[in-house]
């Protein structure tokens, strides 16, 4: 399924630029988690490759038994997305409804 963004405009009818921050080092056990999940969401379609500036913030937070849990957050993206589609969190109840209308 290939789904457009559209990006929300200024008043200007520019489109609003998203904020961005310098790239940091990180430790080779995270940068390998890292390209393992990557690789493993290109392969199965879910990124593609682009020429985006957009970012989305990551981190890594260490376990309690050992290794590394993979964060992100979105919000700085979805803060210059215009929402024109809403999920239907309610579905079960949404069928059961219309199975009782007449």
């Amino acid at each position: 399924i290939n789904y457009k963004v559209e990006v929300k405009k200024n008043e200007n009818s520019r489109e609003i630029l998203l904020p961005y921050r310098l790239l940091y080092n990180i430790l080779r056990e995270e940068f390998l988690i890292l390209k393992k999940i990557f690789k493993n969401l290109f392969n199965k379609g879910f990124i593609c490759v682009n020429n985006s500036l957009a970012v989305v913030l990551i981190f890594f937070i260490r376990k309690l038994g050992g290794g590394l849990q993979f964060y992100y957050n979105y919000w700085a993206l979805n803060t210059i997305i215009r929402i024109n589609r809403y999920p239907l969190l309610l579905i079960k109840e949404i069928f059961r409804i219309i199975v009782k209308a007449k």
